[in-house]
C-alpha cells in the first residue's frame, strides 16, 4: 500500500466490520470490542499508516490516502461490501472512503467523529501535539 507495510487484524467469519482508530490510536484500542463483534462477523482492524506498527510514506497522510490504503486491502481480502466504523480521526478516514468507494459500502459509522472540518483551535492542538511527538515528548500529551 503505497510502498508502505500496514498491519491489519483479520478475524471471525460474516458479513465483514471494518474499524478504524483515532490520530494517535492503533488497532490496538479495538480488541475487546472486536472480539465481541467475531462470534457473529468477520472483523478487520488496522494500524493506518503513520500509526501503531504500520509504516509511513512522509509526514502528511491525507485522508483520501488513508481510505485509499483501506480500500487495497479490503480488495486484498476479496470483499465485495463492508460496514466501516471509525473512532474520531477514523471517521474522517470513512467519510473520505464514503466518498470515493461508496460502493464498497453496505454502512458507516462515526462514532465520537464527525462529517465536519476540524475547528481551528482542533488543528492548533493537532499541531501542537505533533510537534511534542517529534520532540520525543510524547508524554507530555493531554489526552
Amino acid at each position: 500500500m503505497r510502498g508502505v507495510d500496514v498491519v491489519y487484524y483479520d478475524e471471525g467469519d460474516g458479513p465483514c466490520v471494518v474499524l478504524l482508530h483515532g490520530y494517535l490510536e492503533s488497532a490496538a484500542i479495538w480488541g475487546p470490542f472486536a472480539r465481541t463483534l467475531t462470534g457473529r462477523f468477520r472483523v478487520l482492524r488496522m494500524d493506518l499508516p503513520g500509526h501503531g506498527e504500520s509504516g509511513t510514506w512522509g509526514s502528511i497522510h491525507r485522508m483520501e490516502d488513508l481510505a485509499t490504503t483501506v480500500r487495497d486491502i479490503v480488495e486484498e481480502e476479496g470483499l465485495r461490501r463492508i460496514l466501516l466504523v471509525g473512532h474520531s480521526m477514523g471517521g474522517y478516514v470513512t467519510m473520505a472512503f464514503a466518498d470515493l468507494y461508496p460502493e464498497l459500502l453496505a454502512g458507516y459509522v462515526l462514532l465520537h467523529s464527525t462529517p465536519f472540518a476540524d475547528s481551528e483551535e482542533k488543528k492548533q492542538n493537532r499541531d501542537r501535539e505533533i510537534s511534542l511527538i517529534q520532540c520525543g515528548k510524547r508524554d507530555r500529551l493531554s489526552m
